[in-house]
This record gives structure tokens, sequence and C-alpha cells, in this order.
């Protein structure tokens, strides 16, 4: 195969991905050539980079001049003989072309190195840092898929030091380098008969595609068989149709849900209260503004006097009542309703399916448990303004609709100001044993 037919073949695979992810959150695919200093990008990395996809290999220098320079050095260090790694983890700041501002996260490994220790060829994943991912620190060594890469010239598997890793044996150790030694050695019977089969005939043919994605049993160092996410493409292909490079990656599932699980925990939920946080309001907003959830209310909440607890009480007795703020907004919910804490005092709750009837009836509620709590002189009063507003009012959207519950909700607490700095004052009194001047109004 000519360069100029292998390059063709090569984008023509890319072109052909399935859109199994929205064009947002789907990872591009990039190979650099380390020895000539060029790269290689799908359709997908040239969008997230924003520059015109070819028929060819791009320039290091027409890639690098989109990033920072320190990304830039980076990279080299990566590819040179002095490399303390051959993983790739790296954050990407784009200064030029149309995404200029943007981040991306690139992950990979350098896959084969010449005599010199120079990279020969080194490939990976390319993602967009936005919604959750954009909040996540950069996996360490560890956590880093496993990539693979097989080329019928040699008819060898090279595999990542992670690869390795996660198996349970370090870079240095013995490993399998051919596809035969693979299937005995790792591969779990069953899947070698079944999953991996169809992977060879996606190798042989062409109208079984260029991708496949599968659960492969890999067999760890210590015996035991882990339960891996295994994906793969087909990046050359010979005159006949046959495979002669293919390159993938290997998740641990288990890590994988472990991993994501910590994510959520970290990003979605506010540390103090165990509620959903402001970046899952924002990442989820549109989820919650779809059709099959109306009519949606939402209750915006204001929590009265923290500021005034925090100065003259201190912050361990603002934190708890933060907390038993945060049980009484959830002894009020039904179903699939949900509380966020916005701020620092302030909460939203989103009621799908609920009408302004029934949100009536909730904020009712709400009340009365808030009254309920405060009969008790040990703790703390928890005093809460509100206001209420139902996506069917009006025009606008679910946006409008909050800023309406806010608005209403800043009213009350006007309305509310003096009485409720009174019961703040004599809770504060009583708690601290001194004499709290009501020239001192922050009770925000």
């Amino acid at each position: 195969m000519t360069e100029h037919e292998y390059l063709a073949a090569f984008n023509r695979t890319f072109s052909r991905r399935p859109q199994l992810q929205s064009a947002q959150s789907l990872p591009g695919f990039w190979l650099v050539d380390g020895l000539r200093l060029r790269v290689m990008l799908d359709k997908r990395c040239c969008e997230l980079l924003g520059v015109d996809q070819r028929e060819g290999f791009f320039s290091f220098e027409e890639i690098a001049s989109i990033y920072t320079t320190a990304d830039v050095e980076r990279f080299y260090q990566l590819l040179s003989p002095h490399s303390p790694s051959d993983l790739i983890i790296e954050e990407l700041y784009l200064v030029r072309g149309r995404h200029a501002g943007q981040i991306l996260t690139a992950h990979g490994s350098v896959m084969q190195r010449d005599s010199e220790g120079r990279a020969a060829f080194a490939c990976g994943l390319m993602t967009r840092r936005t919604g959750l991912y954009s909040q996540l620190p950069l996996p360490s060594e560890a956590e880093a898929e496993g990539m693979w890469m097989w080329s019928a010239a040699s008819s060898r598997l090279i595999f990542s030091p992670s690869y390795k890793r996660m198996l349970g044996y370090t870079p240095e150790e013995p490993f399998p380098s051919t596809v035969q030694d693979w299937l005995d050695k790792l591969v779990h019977p069953e899947d070698a008969k079944g999953t991996v089969g169809q992977q060879f005939l996606l190798m042989q043919r062409t109208d079984k595609g260029d991708e496949f994605e599968c659960a492969l049993r890999l067999k760890h160092k210590n015996g035991s068989y882990i339960w891996t996410l295994g994906r793969g493409m087909v990046v050359e292909r010979d005159r006949s149709g046959r495979a002669v490079r293919v390159v993938g990656t290997n998740n641990e599932l288990s890590s994988i849900a472990k991993s994501f699980a910590a994510a959520q925990q970290k990003i979605y939920l506010d540390g103090l209260t165990g509620l959903y946080n402001r970046s899952y309001f924002n990442d989820h907003l549109a989820l919650w503004a779809q059709e099959y959830r109306k009519p949606i209310s939402v209750i915006y909440i204001d929590l009265t006097g923290l500021k005034l607890i925090n100065d003259h009480a201190g912050h361990h007795c603002g934190d708890l009542l933060l907390k038993d703020a945060a049980q009484l907004l959830r002894l009020t919910l039904r179903g699939d309703h949900i509380v966020v804490r916005m701020g620092g005092d302030e909460f939203l709750m989103l009621l799908p399916n609920c009408s302004d009837v029934q949100c009536s009836l909730l904020s009712r509620a709400l009340q009365a448990a808030m009254e309920q709590h405060n009969q008790s002189s040990e703790r703390l009063p928890v005093i809460f303004d509100f206001g209420c507003a139902t996506f069917n009012e009006g025009q606008g959207d679910l946006t409008t609709v909050i800023s309406s519950a806010d608005l209403r909700m800043q009213r009350q607490k006007r309305l509310n100001h003096h009485r409720n700095l009174h019961t703040i004052k004599s809770a504060l009194e009583r708690l601290t044993g001194q004499t709290i001047s009501l020239a001192d109004e922050r009770i925000e």
C-alpha cells in the first residue's frame, strides 16, 4: 500500500465512526509519528482542535502552533529518549484557532521506540474537558487507559505500561507480544472463542466495520480474571481489506465504576450537606427542562441568619444549622424531586411533574416542618424564606421561572426581615449568653 492509499484508508476509517455519543462527548483518536514529527488526526480530533480535516499528516509545527509553548515542550520531552515514562496524560490549552480558550485532555502512550529511545509511534484519545470531566483532576498513572497496538508487518502486539499494571505486571516483566500468546495467557477461554473471534472477523472483512467495543475478561497476575471494557479500531487495511494496523484500549470495569462514583461524589454533591451542588445544577439544567418533566415547579429558598450565626457562635454552629436545614428540605421531597445547594445559604428545590397547586402544598409542608423543628429550644432555629414558580407560567424557559422564584423569595425575605432578626437574636443570646445588638442587622 502506498502512503497515499494508507492515508486515504485512515481518513475513510474515521469518517465512518458511529456516532454513539453526542458530538460534545465523543473522543477523538490521534497518532504521532515521532521520528518524522507528524500527526494524524481523525475527524473528531480535528473538530476538537478547530482544524480542517485532511487526507494526510499534519506537521507537528502546525498542531503545536495551537497550544501553549509549555504544552509543546512537555510533549517534545515525552517523545525524546530522556522521557521518564511512556505514559501520556496531558492538559492542552488552546491558544489559537476556532476553539481558543478551551482545554482538552489527551491521554495515551508511546507504543514503540527506536534503538536510540526516540518515540517511533504514540497514540491515544482526546476529549474536551466539559461538564462532569471539566472538574476532574487528571487521572493518575495507575488510572490511565491500558493501550495496545498490533501491526501485521511485525505480527507483534505492543502494550502500554498502564495495560501491564492493570494486570499486576511491572513494565519490565515478561509479557505476551503476539496475538496467540495474548490469547493463551491472558484472555479467558470463553472470550477467546466468542468475543475475540468476532474481532478477528472485523479485522479480516470490511463489511464488519472498523471499530469494536466489548466486555473482555483478562487474567491478572494473581490468577483471577478481571472484566475490562475493550475498544479498538482498524487504522490501516491492505488492498484486500485485511487489517494491517489496529489500536485500542482496555479499562477495568470495576475501576471505571469506582472512578465514576467517586467523581459524582466529588463533583456533584455538596461536601457539608450531601445535597446536589451548583455544578450539578449547571450541568443538568437542560435535562430538567425536558417536556416529560412538565409541569415542573421550583422553590427558591434562603436560610436566614447564617452569617450572623457564624460571626457570633462560630462556623461550627453555622455548619450544624446548614445540616439541619438540608435535612428539613429532604423530608419535604417526593418522588424524583431534588434539592440543590446553590450557594452558601441558598437552596433550590426542583419539582418535576408538579403543578402550581402541588407546589403550594409542598411549600406549606416545608413551613410546617420548619415550625415543628424550631419548637426545640436546644437548637438554633432554621428559618426559611422561599418563593415558588411553575414552568407553565407565561413565557420563558426554566431559567426564567427560577429567576421569578428567586424574586419572590427576596420579597418574602424583606417582609420578614425584622421578625426573623429578633428570632435569631434571641436564639444566639440563649446559646452564647451574650447580648447582641439589634443595630447589627447582618441577617443575610
